[in-house]
């Protein structure tokens, strides 16, 4: 076989496998093995809810999973729900019978996710005893929710979380700055639900499926403090770009003068059930199996992969160049599988994700080996501002980069990963696809 034919194979393989992982962590799916409608008990895994005539049912949450996520919710529980309010990047919209479905403006919060929180503030506000409100979870809840304390904007929001971004931040440091400047999240959901029961349904999207990291944990215990949110943005960020009204909020709240977020072993919690009912490891499993039916030797790495994405592209690249001397294509092809979510910093002005800067910087170390692959994609089928997923490359990406005058490193030192990919065709191109579940890696050696 010749190699451009191997080449070829390995992104068909490539493709089949992330489809199968995306497949596994479908919205619908993870509803509808987790939820059941029996007379007048909810049940929801091994939890179970009594809903009597007089008891309502409230629908609210929000992220990329949310539209697909309303929809199965109200094809188990019907015409029993009140009412709700569920938000969604406007990628993400299906129809929705009972439940309004919004939208709003991610990876940045805007007007639109102002009104919706709002509206969903205005529903819990009506709840009593007996009540028990369903929240929808998934990636993209924290900017899709916003709902800034008394005395920060959504301006003010918006400028701190697009530097902080842009200084390369994890999302646990992040999340713990948008707990303390919303009445929503870090428990404020819950606080709010209140004197309601409240049941939460989960896909995660961050390492270890922490709930009080998950789209900010709206509904979950706080750990974190004003005192680290103080210390995350002047850690990160000169005073210049630091809003004064943020720094002021935050040292405030460190001198007990603002309401905390929910702190662990508050009562309130005695009446919140949080679930999680997909994440990565759900689609890398899925992904080992498609990848054995190809053909493949295939094991999950690791479903926690941090660090930073060009570094992390490398290493893979340096794993590749050790794998292929012992993996020849006279031996079973071997698969290997990663989860997580890496990070960026932003130096430069160009188009790119974190997927694509990963597979960019595994392309320099992949150079003239043969016959191995190396993708990554967002589950959600968006990686960064751009319309892309993620890319792929392999030990030709650079060769014929250079012959059409494209020099890698030069793309990756200004953030320009798109625009390479786009150049030699091999960016993934999926659309939106309703889940949110982390990024996925993958290395294919023949």
């Amino acid at each position: 076989m010749f190699q451009n034919e191997i080449h070829r194979r390995l992104r068909k393989d490539a493709k089949a496998i992330f489809q199968a992982a995306i497949k596994a962590v479908d919205p619908d799916r993870t509803v509808f093995s987790t939820l059941a409608w029996d007379g007048e008990l909810l049940r929801a895994g091994n939890l179970s809810f009594a809903l009597r005539p007089e008891n309502r049912l409230w629908v609210v949450g929000g992220g990329k999973a949310g539209g697909a996520m309303t929809a199965a919710v109200e094809e188990v529980l019907g015409a029993r729900i009140h009412a709700g309010t569920v938000v969604v990047p406007p990628g993400c919209y299906t129809q929705t019978r009972i439940v309004r479905l919004r939208t709003a403006g991610h990876p940045f919060p805007d007007a639109h996710g102002l009104a919706a929180a709002e509206s969903i503030k205005n529903l819990l506000g009506q709840t009593r005893p007996g009540d028990l409100v369903l929240c929808l979870l998934s990636g993209g809840a924290s900017s899709l929710l916003p709902a800034p304390v008394a005395g920060i904007t959504l301006e003010d929001k918006v400028s701190i979380s697009r530097e902080l971004m842009r200084a390369g931040i994890d999302i646990v440091r992040l999340n713990t700055v948008r707990k303390h400047l919303s009445s929503l999240k870090g428990g404020g959901l819950g606080r709010l639900a209140s004197p309601a029961r409240v049941l939460t349904l989960i896909l995660s999207d961050v390492v270890d499926d922490r709930i009080d990291v998950i789209a900010s944990g709206p509904t979950a215990a706080d750990p974190t403090t004003y005192r680290q949110a103080i210390d995350i943005v002047t850690s990160l960020l000169p005073p210049d770009k630091i809003p004064a009204a943020v720094l002021n909020h935050f040292r405030k709240g460190d001198r007990g003068e603002r309401l905390e977020t929910v702190k662990p072993g508050d009562p309130l919690l005695i009446s919140i059930s949080n679930l999680v009912i997909g994440n990565v490891r759900t689609a890398l499993e899925a992904a080992c199996r498609k990848a054995r039916d190809l053909g493949y030797r295939s094991r999950i790495v690791s479903p926690r992969m941090t660090g930073e994405a060009c570094q992390i592209g490398g290493r893979y690249a340096a794993l590749v160049r050790r794998l292929s001397t012992t993996n020849r294509p006279s031996r079973q092809p071997l698969c290997l599988l990663v989860g997580g979510e890496t990070t960026v910093t932003v130096r430069g002005t160009g188009r790119g994700g974190r997927n694509q800067e990963l597979v960019l910087g595994a392309a320099i170390g992949l150079g003239g080996i043969e016959g191995a692959l190396v993708a990554a994609m967002g589950s959600d089928g968006i990686d960064g501002p751009t319309d892309a997923a993620g890319a792929l490359a392999d030990g030709t990406t650079v060769n014929r980069g250079q012959t059409a005058g494209l020099n890698p490193a030069d793309f990756l030192q200004r953030n320009d990963s798109y625009s390479y990919f786009k150049a030699l065709d091999d960016l993934l191109i999926t659309g939106p696809t309703g889940t949110n579940v982390m990024d996925l890696h993958l290395i294919l050696l023949s």
